[in-house]
């Protein structure tokens, strides 16, 4: 080209160059006028054409480098409804000098997506698919999407599938380059089959839109697989879902597939746990009907432990679902319970680092049914419970084998033998146990025995620390013990208690010295501890005038046998009818409201132990009334109740309670002030606020005139008598009574208000000085309270029902003893 023709082009070049230059700023001026309607309506057209529904946008706020989308709401004709608060797009302002709107970027916010799972996939597989003409420039025309990342942010997410939801709060990233899609679900909430399954946690899952694998995660999970059950917890959950195509050509799952667990747990107790589980659980089938669960875990005090747990036990197996078939393995090697302090000091125990525990249980499904076999072995722990003993009773180690069947779907358990043992004496169990939630369908029925055993034997197997007031006593002879209970809370009173407890086989070869014979049946001083903390001393000696002779106690026997005891002359110290009575009331208050303590027994409570409501008192006080039966006759046992039981507050002994209520001797007592005494038994502290008054309150007249009825019709008084007496007022003498009324009733609340146990100090058991020694547990043992707050204060031994009502045209309380051999 000549000089001349080149000079002659530039001014050409420059002009088309300015003209273009001019043509692109006007484009770029005019970019939000003529951008605005067309994107919006670009982009609605697509959506439309991608979603196949209706598309609405609420409005579109456009700049060089941006554009805000608000309120796009999206509805398909199968009902999946999506809304998007806010979509941020990021624009390429160089696009714009060529007149075209460039989508470098795309950041939705906050909205909701509601809809069928498979409506969802549906949706979701139309939006991401490319369409033909898309090619490499993200569209024709002028608006092209070039973007490499779409996210999702706080988009409030619920989701059907037949009988399952799933709610949550849902993030999202799409890498449109290599098709990436990262998923989280924040605060997921799954419900499974109209909410017998409960999953909550949060869900996170990456794939390949193209590819054949799903990496899913779910971490902090609860699930509740029934409802009610407790929750199972884990820190995380992980699997790899493999995907095929069906023959419809969507993409289903491999199986098995295996969840890997950690950081598992679930609540035993309210305060034990097993936690830091970890291992696989692998699903065969799609339908999940079959398992194959290979854990490990240990204990802590919460489900939630994120430390780390040390591994005690192993669980191995494959099962089905439905408990059709399969079996289970749960292996607990021996392990020092001070691999876990965090549960060691949850539990009733003291210094029991060192105990040991272990066992093995196998577990076979069948038929919707588990049959369990397994064993047990505690050594060295150191109990230390209030319903127990007042002290810490150590290494109350034993052994545990047993067979049973469970029903889970009849609530149901049958043991078909269960053997507990320690030093050498076995306790055999078996039965059927049926709890269901609902009170009135449980049923147990229950079989108990000891096999034949040296007597000693039964008594070395129970800790010094449980039985102390036993220590001395050497048996000799063979025990054996059966007893059956028949339990159906939907006819309680058809409960049965029946069998025998074959004490006649034992025989007392020596005593602890202050425990002989000789001892019990002369003089001896008895003393008391009050609840306050007071001492009350009985001397039971004559002439001491603080003892009077059986004989000289006019009718307080046959009053008292009308309260308390009307089988006390033929019985060997046990009611087997009362223990039955009890038992039956006991379960139908749903408490322990009423014993089944014969006058013996009281005798023995009152003189040797104490008042607290524990197992060691209980143990102790069944073999001394055992022993005291054998000792002594039954008018010295009487003699001895009579004089060091309590009548009122402080008030102790026949002697000191015939003068302080009546001016009189025991021996100068009528039937019906004999009767006031019987009654003052159950309740001696409580029901004293009618000495208070100077006379008896309605409540208490009641009492008298009906027991003093009860009294003559079952012949313990004749007819004549009681005619004599039943309209004679009771005179209380209240000489003794040198303060007010009041006074006098807030005595009483302050010694109800007592924090010690009662108990007797007679030094008779070598044991005595036991309760020199500082209490491990401050106030009443277990649920100790003193015998003048005894629920027979209506309607128990001494309360509104007769202890001796009739039962098979004899007094309950006179039937034969069939439960203890009578040697």
């Amino acid at each position: 080209m000549s000089a001349s023709n080149k000079r002659r082009i530039w001014p050409w070049l420059i002009g088309a160059g300015g003209l273009l230059l001019a043509a692109g700023g006007v484009a770029v001026a005019t970019y939000p006028s003529w951008a605005g309607g067309y994107l919006e309506g670009e982009l609605v057209r697509r959506l439309q054409g991608r979603t196949g529904g209706e598309v609405k946008l609420g409005a579109l706020e456009l700049g060089y480098g941006h554009a805000t989308l608000r309120d796009l709401d999206i509805v398909d004709d199968a009902g999946a409804h999506v809304n998007v608060e806010q979509i941020d797009v990021e624009l390429n302002g160089g696009a714009l000098w060529f007149g075209r709107v460039e989508v470098t970027g795309v950041a939705a916010r906050g909205g909701t997506i509601a809809c069928a799972l498979d409506d969802c996939e549906a949706l979701a597989g139309r939006v991401l698919k490319r369409e033909r003409d898309d090619g490499d420039n993200g569209g024709g025309g002028r608006l092209r999407v070039k973007a490499k990342t779409v996210t999702l942010q706080d988009i409030a997410l619920d989701v059907t599938a037949g009988a399952h939801a799933v709610k949550g709060s849902l993030d999202a990233a799409l890498t449109l380059e290599t098709r990436r899609l990262e998923l989280t679900l924040k605060d997921a909430d799954a419900t499974l089959e109209d909410g017998k399954h409960h999953v909550q946690g949060e869900f996170s899952a990456g794939l390949e839109l193209d590819g054949e694998a799903v990496d899913i995660t779910l971490r902090h999970v609860s699930a509740e697989l029934a409802r009610g059950a407790r929750p199972l917890r884990a820190s995380k959950l992980a699997t790899r879902v493999v995907l095929s195509a069906r023959d419809d050509g969507a993409r289903a799952p491999v199986f098995p597939l295996t969840l890997e667990i950690e950081g598992g747990g679930t609540r035993v107790t309210p305060k034990i746990s097993v936690a830091g589980v970890r291992g696989a659980v692998t699903i065969e089938d799609e339908r999940l009907r079959e398992l194959t669960v290979e854990l490990a875990g240990g204990f802590s005090d919460s489900e939630n432990d994120s430390g780390e747990v040390p591994k005690l036990w192993s669980l191995k197996g494959p099962v089905r679902r439905d408990l059709t078939s399969g079996s289970l393995s749960l292996e607990m090697s021996a392990f020092e319970l001070g691999k876990i302090p965090q549960v060691l000091t949850r539990l009733p125990v003291k210094d029991s680092e060192k105990a040991t525990v272990g066992g093995k249980l196998d577990v076979t499904f069948a038929d919707g049914k588990a049959e369990l076999a397994g064993d047990l072995e505690v050594a060295g722990i150191n109990v230390a419970h209030r319903l127990l003993a007042r002290r810490v009773v150590p290494d109350l180690g034993f052994s545990l084998a047993f067979k049973a069947e469970v029903d889970p779907g009849a609530s149901a358990v049958e043991i078909q033998e269960a053997t507990i043992e320690r030093g050498g004496v076995q306790l055999q169990v078996r039965g059927t146990l049926v709890h269901p939630p609902e009170r009135a369908g449980r049923r147990y029925k229950l079989h108990f025995e000891v096999p034949k055993v040296a007597c000693q034997d039964v008594l070395n197997a129970l800790p010094y620390e449980l039985v102390p007031g036993l220590d001395g006593f050497k048996l000799g002879g063979q025990f054996s013990a059966a007893v059956d209970a028949d339990v159906d809370y939907a006819d309680l009173e058809a409960l049965k208690l029946d069998g025998s407890v074959g004490l006649s086989g034992c025989k007392v070869l020596s005593t602890p010295p202050l425990m002989a014979v000789s001892r019990l049946s002369g003089p001896f001083v008895h003393r008391t501890v009050m609840r306050t903390g007071a001492i009350k001393t009985v001397e039971l000696r004559p002439g001491s005038g603080t003892f009077t002779p059986l004989a000289e106690i006019n009718y307080l026997d046959n009053a008292v046998r009308t309260t308390e005891d009307g089988g006390f002359w033929r019985h060997k110290g046990f009611l087997p009818s009362q223990f039955e009575k009890a038992l039956r009331r006991n379960l139908d208050a749903g408490e322990i409201r009423l014993g089944a303590s014969t006058i013996t027994m009281q005798m023995v409570k009152n003189t040797f132990l104490s008042h607290e409501r524990t197992l060691s008192r209980k143990l102790q006080e069944m073999f001394l009334t055992w022993y005291v039966e054998q000792a002594l006759p039954k008018a010295r046992i009487l003699e001895i109740y009579f004089n060091i039981i309590e009548f009122g507050p402080g008030v102790y002994g026949v002697t000191r309670a015939a003068r302080h209520y009546f001016g009189k001797s025991p021996s100068e007592l009528n039937p019906k002030e004999a009767m006031y005494l019987a009654l003052m038994l159950p309740s001696p502290v409580r029901r004293h606020d009618s000495w208070c008054e100077g006379g008896l309150t309605p409540r208490m007249q009641t009492k008298l005139d009906r027991y003093f009825e009860i009294m003559a019709k079952r012949g313990r008084i004749d007819d004549a008598l009681y005619q004599e007496f039943k309209d004679v007022p009771i005179v209380l003498d209240t000489s003794e009574l040198t303060v007010s009324t009041d006074e006098c009733k807030a005595e009483i609340r302050r010694i109800m208000a007592g924090t010690q146990t009662q108990r007797a100090a007679t030094g008779l058991l070598a044991s005595a000085a036991d309760f020199e020694l500082p209490e491990l547990f401050e106030g009443p043992s277990g649920d100790d309270a003193p015998d003048d707050d005894d629920d027979r204060e209506d309607g128990g031994d001494a309360g509104d029902d007769p202890a001796d009502g009739a039962s098979e045209d004899k007094p309950a309380m006179d039937v034969d003893d069939m439960l203890f051999d009578r040697g």
